[in-house]
């Protein structure tokens, strides 16, 4: 997956195993230290990403970049269509309410922090989402993000309701396919039945013909044994 990680400078947080874990098995644009909203803007508008990790402080307005500049919900839900990414990784404080921004406005996948997180346990989340995340396809990254959340209540994921009903409609297409197929099975067991028991009557009247062949053989026998005694 091609990443754009944006860690702005924080002399009070440890981004660098965060930053480690994600530049190992990916395609990865650090933008780190000086983070600037049209730094951001030039990069999003001038290059594709499948995901936009922000690695830092934030909150439910939004994500604190360089000299104190809040990056806002909409700005960052901008950026996401612009850049055409589809994931959206908030590993900063009390975010939630600015993934569901997000996904009310474009991004299909977002992962984020319920509450204010511990900073040394800060980059094992997205370790555990990145290691799974092999491609960009829908069922790789729902389930890289059921890895990575694994119950843990700290941390959620969110996923775009356009997605939801399109698999809800995958479901019962394949719900009508299996009552096709169940009911092409109950016709041929019908027809099997029917053929069983068309053979059962063949061989009742086999057995028929076949034991009034022999009584007829029977009297034939006897009646020529009659004969050749007189």
């Amino acid at each position: 997956m091609k990443i754009l990680l944006i860690a702005p400078e924080n002399h009070d947080l440890r981004t660098l195993p965060e930053i480690s874990s994600i530049t190992i098995s990916h395609n990865v644009r650090l933008l780190i230290e000086r983070v600037t909203a049209r730094m951001l803007f030039d990069l999003c508008a001038s290059e594709r990403y499948d995901v936009l990790h922000f690695a830092g402080h934030g909150g439910p307005d939004g994500i604190l970049l360089s000299d104190n500049v809040l990056l806002s919900a909409d700005e960052i839900a901008t950026l996401s269509r612009m850049s055409g990414a589809r994931v959206i990784f908030f590993n900063a404080c009390s975010t939630g309410r600015l993934a569901a921004y997000s996904i009310r406005h474009g991004a299909a996948f977002v992962f984020f922090a319920v509450v204010d997180l511990e900073d040394d346990k800060a980059w094992s989340k997205p370790t555990a989402f990145y290691r799974n995340a092999t491609d960009t396809s829908d069922a790789s990254l729902l389930a890289a993000l059921a890895v990575a959340d694994a119950g843990d209540s700290d941390y959620g994921y969110m996923v775009a309701p356009s997605l939801i009903i399109r698999y809800i409609d995958k479901i019962a297409e394949m719900q009508t396919q299996i009552d096709q197929l169940s009911s092409q099975f109950e016709q041929m067991k019908k027809e099997t039945l029917a053929l069983t028991i068309d053979k059962n009557r063949l061989m009742r009247s086999i057995m028929f013909y076949m034991i009034i062949l022999s009584i007829v053989v029977v009297i034939v026998f006897g009646m020529s044994l009659l004969g050749g005694a007189r």
